[in-house]
């Protein structure tokens, strides 16, 4: 079962590695904007308080447009398999690629 505290925790190492990686990214340029696809499930329910995900996010992704919808669960991969997940938040930060 998914509690506050650990979706938290979850989304916080994921974007902190995606900050760590953005660094050693040569080519891509800073992000431009920023997709969010959140379950339902999340939000106000989970956390009693609006917009944690996204708060969190702009957080360590700062000054960059975000925009999205919440969805009744998401669909990525795991291994070589396609899933549909619950209770997930789902980005998609779009970066210009420079010229070399």
């Amino acid at each position: 079962m998914r509690d506050d505290g650990t979706s938290t925790a979850d989304l916080t190492e994921l974007l902190q590695r995606h900050c760590d990686a953005e660094l050693a990214q040569p080519g891509l340029g800073q992000p431009v904007g920023a997709l969010m696809f959140s379950c339902l499930g999340r939000g106000e329910d989970l956390y009693d308080l609006p917009n944690q995900d996204s708060s969190l996010f702009q957080r360590y992704i700062k000054d960059v447009p975000i925009s999205g919808f919440f969805c009744a669960g998401e669909i990525g991969p795991i291994g070589g398999a396609t899933y549909l997940h619950g209770y997930t938040a789902v980005f998609g930060i779009i970066c210009p690629t420079l010229e070399p």
